[in-house]
């Protein structure tokens, strides 16, 4: 009985770490912090809503390939704050900075962008968030690297709502369309091309969530790179809504 005892009790400490990671989903304040040499090319200034957006209760979204999500309590916006796990290279960290100043400055209304924090400052508000165990923190900008965005709607949620009513399907494949060619029209492309993860709406237009990987080296052809993400879309109306492919095809 005794072994017995010692056995599960040895289990529970193996497992502990790996039950408290699955529960907080491996947040953590020190992930936040990275060494890296500022870069005026990173630069952004402060928009005039931002005390406004900050002054407000954030809460846990989510954690994405890059980043942890906090939604805003009035649910229109999201920050975005870069993971920085001791393994990764740095200059993978650059890449990204690069493709969020790229996003910011060329394709702010596509992506939903509000303001990029890319260097550290002084002069920035504490937050209150609340992680992702509920629990209340307040944590200080000036010194972390993080991104503010438009909060918009799932892409796949949205359009399987909008897939049995044909003015609003119509709206929806339009403003994704338009997106996507603003975006190709400037030599960019997005390494990563997965629909669901990266694209969102809002009321007037759909946005680029997930802009991480955008790049200019080794771009397609605009028309080349539209007909690749044409092609991704087909496939997922092809699963979801196949009576709609005539359309996109025909329109776009």
């Amino acid at each position: 009985m005794h072994i017995l005892r010692c056995l599960l009790f040895s289990c529970l400490m193996l497992t502990c770490p790996w039950i408290a990671t699955k529960m907080t989903q491996g947040f953590r304040l020190a992930k936040l912090q990275v060494h890296l040499p500022a870069h005026t090319k990173w630069d952004a200034p402060a928009p005039e809503s931002l005390s406004e957006i900050l002054d407000q209760p954030f809460h846990f979204l989510g954690k994405g390939m890059q980043s942890f999500v906090f939604a805003s309590e009035d649910g229109r916006y999201v920050i975005k704050f870069f993971r920085f796990d001791k393994q990764q290279d740095k200059t993978q960290y650059t890449h990204l900075f690069d493709a969020c100043t790229m996003a910011y400055h060329q394709l702010r209304v596509e992506t939903g962008l509000i303001y990029i924090h890319l260097n550290p400052t002084q002069g920035l508000p504490l937050i209150h968030c609340k992680d992702p165990l509920g629990r209340s923190t307040h944590i200080a900008l000036d010194p972390l690297r993080f991104v503010i965005q438009r909060r918009g709607e799932e892409f796949e949620k949205t359009l399987l709502e909008a897939r049995t009513d044909p003015a609003k399907m119509k709206q929806r494949l339009d403003q994704w369309f338009a997106l996507i060619q603003a975006r190709a029209s400037l030599g960019i492309w997005n390494q990563d091309s997965n629909l669901t993860r990266n694209f969102g709406f809002l009321e007037d237009r759909a946005i680029e969530l997930d802009f991480g990987n955008y790049h200019t080296e080794g771009a397609n052809a605009p028309s080349t790179e539209i007909e690749r993400c044409r092609q991704k879309m087909r496939l997922w109306l092809s699963k979801n809504a196949p009576e709609w492919i005539p359309y996109l095809n025909s329109t776009h």
